[in-house]
């Protein structure tokens, strides 16, 4: 059966790259420009992508929520010990103000810890969506489920056998005087795709750690990454003579950032990659 298709093209040839509106008849292979199998234009990158711009507003917004909760707290409790007064009733103020602790630390905590969580999930969903389309556009005989390891590894693995690869930016050259021999500058803002993979692992081990652990690393099979990680981030703590982590605030931001960059950069990956004829 025929279908019918209006939408945005994105033609991606390495000798024709352009973007056109039409109007497509075209059947499983989607659309077709002078016999050539083309890539139609799918909002599934760019919502992927926005989903973590979306997702880190709601963190800073309910992350604001609760230390206005904690500030508020403190004149409640001014409130209460005047009413309790009024009354002649015994106030202990030492013990009412523990119930800070639960504003200030024990929901701060939580949310923190069920962010990264979340974050990771919606990651999945996205790159499993991305990677039924790369499955069957680019004829990977495999399925999401033959793959082994990680989330990372395993998006890694399918987008690799489609010919999807995100790759490094070019290094920086220059030609210094008087020899104007080309030199490569050290770029510390140049995009390193290793990195970003490693990233990726790296997020979702603290999510591991923290789904099935309780973010308690000696019950880690693989304690020496996930500490030395967690060392170098700044979300290493003792309790009772145990390593755990303690998810930091811009940790958080940083996980929404680096995934929200990956998806851009998947997208360029993505269609600068030709389909197979």
């Amino acid at each position: 059966m025929t279908t019918t298709l209006s939408w945005v093209v994105e033609i991606t040839r390495p000798d024709l790259c352009f973007r056109c509106s039409s109007t497509l008849l075209g059947g499983p292979d989607l659309a077709n420009f002078h016999g050539k199998r083309i890539k139609i234009h799918n909002r599934m990158f760019m919502d992927a992508e926005h989903s973590f711009s979306l997702l880190k507003f709601y963190y800073n917004e309910v992350i604001d929520l609760l230390h206005r909760r904690a500030a508020d707290f403190h004149k409640f409790t001014d409130q209460v010990e005047k009413d309790y007064k009024k009354r002649q009733h015994p106030f202990d103020k030492e013990n009412w103000l523990k119930h800070y602790d639960v504003y200030s630390g024990y929901y701060p905590d939580i949310f923190s810890n069920s962010f990264i969580v979340s974050a990771c999930a919606l990651f999945e969903f996205h790159i499993k969506e991305i990677c039924d389309l790369v499955k069957e556009e680019h004829r990977v005989p495999l399925e999401w489920d033959d793959m082994m390891g990680s989330v990372p590894t395993r998006t890694k693995s399918l987008l690799g056998h489609g010919g999807i690869i995100i790759r490094d930016d070019p290094p920086t050259i220059v030609l210094p005087p008087p020899d104007f021999i080309p030199t490569k500058v050290i770029d510390d803002k140049r995009f390193i795709a290793d990195e970003l993979w490693q990233n990726m692992e790296n997020y979702f081990r603290v999510r591991n750690c923290i789904a099935h652990h309780g973010g308690v690393i000696s019950k880690m099979r693989y304690q020496s990454r996930i500490s030395e990680y967690a060392s170098d981030k700044g979300l290493l703590i003792e309790n009772k003579d145990q390593k755990e982590l303690k998810i930091g605030h811009d940790f958080n931001k940083e996980v929404c950032d680096t995934m929200m960059k990956f998806f851009n950069r998947l997208t360029s990956a993505y269609y600068s990659t030709p389909l197979p004829e």
